[in-house]
C-alpha cells in the first residue's frame, strides 16, 4: 500500500470507522462487485432450506476470473460471462477516494456495479434533494432523481453516477442459519450503478469532511 492510501485509510477510519464492506453473494447478487444479467432471477425464498443457488437464466454475479494490478493504480479486473468489469481506487487526498468503475457493455444483458455501504442503523441517509430517510425497518429504492448527485450518511458524502439508484435493506443468505434468514444488522446498503453502453466508465467520490478540516488544522 502506498502511503497515501495509508493516510487516506487512517484517516476514514478513525472517523467514520468501515464504510465499505460485503461478503458472501450466495443468492444475493446485489452484494457483488458487478451483476451482468437480470439480478431478480436469483433470490432466496424465506422458509427455504434447500435453496438452489443456480440463477433461473443467464445471470453472472461471481466471477470466473480475476487480475489485480497495483501499477499504475490498484485495479481489480473481473469477468462476468462475455463481460469484463474492473474497479480502480484513487486516492485524492486524505479524506477524499475516487472509486472508478467500468465495463465493457459488450452483450445486450444489463450491467450493475454494487456498493455495499455498513449501515448505521437508527442514522439518516441524506441526498442532494434534501431528503432524509432514517435506516431501520422501513425498506426504500431511491431512484436517481430522487438521490440528485449525492448521499451522506454516517459522517461521510458519496458524490455518485446519474444512472446510480440506493436500496435499503439488502439483506444477505445467511449460511448458519437453516432457513438462510438474515437479520437488519446484517444488511445492507446498497448503492445500484447501471452500466451500459452510453456509460462504460463511471466514478464515485466518497469523502469525509470531518477528516479534511482536521487535515488542515
Amino acid at each position: 500500500m502506498d502511503p497515501g492510501s495509508a493516510k487516506l485509510g487512517k484517516h476514514l477510519h478513525q472517523k467514520v470507522g468501515l464504510i465499505l464492506g460485503g461478503g458472501n453473494t450466495k443468492l444475493q447478487p446485489a452484494w457483488s462487485s458487478f451483476t451482468v444479467g437480470d439480478p431478480g432471477l436469483l433470490a432466496h425464498r424465506p422458509g427455504d432450506t434447500n435453496p438452489d443457488f443456480l440463477p433461473k437464466g443467464e445471470l453472472y454475479h461471481v466471477p470466473s476470473a480475476a487480475k489485480l494490478r497495483l501499477e499504475p493504480v490498484p485495479e481489480l479486473e473481473l469477468v462476468y460471462g462475455p463481460e469484463t468489469c474492473r474497479v480502480r481506487l484513487l486516492p485524492k487526498d486524505d479524506a477524499k477516494l475516487e472509486y472508478q468503475l467500468q465495463a465493457t457493455a459488450a452483450s445486450q444483458l444489463p450491467i450493475h456495479a454494487h456498493l455495499t455501504f455498513i449501515p448505521r442503523l437508527g442514522q439518516p441517509v441524506e441526498t442532494a434533494t434534501g431528503e432524509k430517510l432514517t435506516l431501520g425497518n422501513e425498506p426504500f429504492n431511491l431512484p436517481a432523481d430522487r438521490l440528485a448527485g449525492w448521499i451522506a450518511h454516517a459522517g461521510y458524502r458519496v458524490t455518485i453516477p446519474p444512472t446510480a439508484s440506493l436500496l435499503w435493506p439488502v439483506l444477505p443468505h445467511n449460511p448458519y442459519r437453516a432457513d438462510g434468514h438474515a437479520t437488519l444488522e446484517e444488511a445492507r446498503l446498497v448503492l445500484r450503478i447501471r452500466l451500459d453502453p452510453a456509460h462504460r466508465d463511471c466514478t464515485v467520490l466518497l469523502e469525509a469532511p470531518a477528516a479534511s478540516a482536521t487535515s488542515r488544522k
